[in-house]
């Protein structure tokens, strides 16, 4: 069975830091698709917001 690590949150939740953090003692992750790297490479600008404030 293929095991998928999911890391979520909104921006500036720390995702990037924490998936840095779990590469190097974890070798198992997988293959890491990083959106905010194929947004860079593509110059593309997030400007839509995909998250619910919650109060």
């Amino acid at each position: 069975m293929k095991t998928f690590t999911i890391i979520g949150g909104v921006n500036g939740a720390g995702k990037s830091s924490l998936t840095g953090v779990l590469k190097g003692p974890l070798k198992d992750l997988g293959i890491i698709i990083d959106v905010d790297k194929i947004a860079a490479t593509r110059g593309i600008k997030w400007g839509v917001k995909f998250h619910i404030p919650t109060f």
